[in-house]
């Protein structure tokens, strides 16, 4: 998959943009059918790809929920109801494939989504498949980042069924 440098801010503000657009009528192909506000949990150390992914759903009618490692999204499963979660792969402490092993012995049927990517000088060297490793250890799709607004919606309708 190619990799393009897309800054934090930049996705933050296009997000904020698109919230504010999002606030007036939207158009047919635009419409978001839920029965209820879904509660998306997002775990991951980036405190940009936390706030552009929150805005993003907010404005798309999730209910989003963020935290920023594994243990305290182990602790948030316990005590809310979450209709998905988003799991960045490569986190201090307790990384991805351990919170996500432990999110599956939680909740069986919890869709979970990877997600991971990563930049070195400004450039993006090879990304490792790490398709296969996420789903053996419960994950039922993955998001290479920084993602698009509209793969994140996508990851979240193949997750939990919902047109986003």
């Amino acid at each position: 998959m190619p990799c393009k440098a897309i800054s934090s801010e930049g996705t933050l503000q296009a997000a904020q943009r698109g919230l504010e657009r999002r606030l007036g009528t939207r158009s047919h192909n635009d419409t978001v059918v839920r029965s209820a506000m879904a509660r998306i949990l997002i775990i991951d150390d980036d405190e940009a790809v936390r706030r552009t992914a929150k805005i993003v759903l907010e404005a798309n009618g999730f209910d989003a929920v963020v935290v920023a490692d594994g243990k305290s999204g182990i602790d948030a499963i316990k005590e809310l109801h979450v209709d998905a979660v988003i799991v960045d792969l490569f986190m201090p402490g307790m990384d991805g494939l351990e919170t996500t092993k432990a999110i599956r012995e939680l909740s069986p049927q919890l869709p979970i989504i990877a997600a991971s990517g990563f930049m070195f000088g400004g450039s993006c060297p090879e990304m490792p498949h790490f398709q296969e490793i996420a789903q053996e250890a419960g994950a039922i799709s993955t998001l290479y980042k920084p993602f698009r607004a509209k793969d994140l919606l996508q990851a979240i309708e193949k997750a939990i069924g919902v047109a986003a």
